[in-house]
């Protein structure tokens, strides 16, 4: 029970309890899933008691931290097969994981019927009663992507639509594949997407759309976006572009979809990681933005605000770093006749002046131009390489 108790922030410093753990413990330890699991189950435990003693208002709290530990069951089974890798599993413990899943799972449907429905009695067909709910559930999402997809056809837009929403408790997932004409300016039939969805806003928190071309997936990442941002975006409320920057999809939604082929195509993952590098910028002024307003406070809740946004801004410092290296060789790489191109030395330019903001903590400097003339510029750029390649 040792793992319980340690705080993630003592991991450091473990050695002053007299302890001596080894790195993979030590690693458990930081991902500090085996923590979470414990504080929602123990807090799902304590108000699951107080609603059976008739304190009927705490049933939806006690469902959703239940469900908050379901999701982390698999990577606490991950972190125990690490240990077991290294020291004997004595009582077969990994046995136990599948059923541990699906027990868990059928508990979660059993405290819905029970708290959200409040039958008079439970009926023994209790487990056909919730199948019939999750079938015409599941029924009405296929109805519902049925919309969208005639929507996308008569603007030629091909979609692959899911099986299934993924869930990755609290928030609701639901990817769409969509084709594309030109894999260099995805953007034109995303706003079509986005717009084709909002008939079916209410059923998702969040949607992920992947572009294809020719039938083929040629971004590593792809668009995820709120509903909220999509009914602000067609509202017209939105001007910033960190809502349309690439993101690293949840694993889980790939579950959703059918296989899709992946065949990179190196303009568009360019083009993309601007996009990435100007939406990341965005956030980060954002983030220091905050942090300047919190510094000087005494009040321990903005002292821990300020800290939490300071974590934010290192790693995202770290994420830009990384992504103006990969852009770097991208640009050196794939545009080689190009280097004395007015467009290359630009974008070039850019890099080497986000790089010193970055190191320097000085995101202001005038030489690092607006979001909307370096697309131009990078769109000029690929419209060269493509005419010089086709010549």
């Amino acid at each position: 029970m040792l793992i319980k108790f340690i705080p993630v922030r003592a991991i450091e410093n473990i050695e002053d309890l007299g302890i001596n753990l080894s790195q993979i413990l030590k690693d458990i330890l930081k991902e500090n899933d085996l923590g979470k699991w414990v504080s929602s189950f123990q807090n799902f435990f304590r108000q699951i008691n107080q609603y059976s003693l008739d304190k009927e208002d705490i049933g939806r709290l006690a469902i959703h931290n239940f469900k908050n530990a379901t999701k982390y069951l698999s990577k606490i089974h991950i972190s125990f097969e690490k240990l077991f890798d290294n020291s004997p599993d004595y009582f077969e413990a990994r046995r136990l994981n599948l059923q541990e899943i699906e027990s868990y799972s059928k508990l979660s449907d059993y405290l819905e019927v029970w708290i959200l429905e409040k039958p008079k009695y439970l009926s023994n067909a209790i487990s056909q009663h919730i199948q019939s709910k999750k079938d015409i559930k599941h029924q009405e999402l296929l109805e519902h992507l049925k919309i969208v997809s005639l929507s996308l056809g008569k603007n030629e837009i091909v979609s692959i639509l899911p099986n299934n929403i993924y869930i990755d408790h609290p928030r609701r997932y639901l990817p769409i594949a969509f084709s594309v004409s030109d894999p260099c300016h995805p953007e034109i039939n995303l706003f079509l997407v986005i717009e084709a969805v909002l008939k079916i806003i209410d059923i998702s928190d969040y949607f992920c759309f992947i572009p294809t071309f020719e039938g083929k997936r040629f971004l590593e990442r792809g668009y995820q976006i709120s509903s909220q941002h999509i009914l602000e975006l067609l509202d017209g409320k939105i001007e910033n572009w960190e809502t349309l920057a690439l993101h690293e999809l949840p694993e889980g939604i790939w579950h959703c979809l059918p296989e899709i082929e992946f065949c990179p195509n190196y303009k568009q993952q360019f083009r993309s990681n601007i996009y990435g590098l100007i939406g990341g910028l965005e956030i980060l002024m954002k983030y220091q933005t905050k942090t300047e307003f919190l510094k000087d406070s005494q009040n321990p809740f903005k002292i821990a605000l300020y800290d939490n946004q300071i974590i934010k801004s290192n790693n995202l410092i770290q994420e830009l770093r990384n992504l103006i290296v990969q852009v770097k060789e991208q640009l050196k790489y794939n545009f080689l006749t190009q280097k004395s191109n007015k467009n290359y030395l630009t974008i070039r330019e850019f890099l080497e002046s986000l790089e010193i903001g970055l190191s320097q903590n000085n995101l202001q400097d005038n030489s690092i131009v607006n979001s909307e003339e370096l697309i131009n510029i990078v769109d000029c750029l690929l419209t060269e390489s493509t005419m010089r390649s086709s010549a």
